[in-house]
């Protein structure tokens, strides 16, 4: 199996390599399965990049 990420916004499993939906923030990449969770995560990425 490929090499796997979680969308940090709905858990899903998305390969880091194929993802058409990417951000960078503080330093960390983080992959998303949709532009709509990619959005969510750019209104507030505090909320979803810390603790997890």
């Amino acid at each position: 199996m490929a090499n796997q990420s979680k969308d940090p916004i709905c858990g899903m499993n998305v390969d880091p390599n194929k993802a058409q939906y990417k951000t960078e923030y503080q330093g960390n990449q983080y992959v998303f399965c949709s532009q709509q969770c990619l959005t969510k995560f750019k209104q507030n990425p505090n909320q979803y990049s810390s603790g997890k």
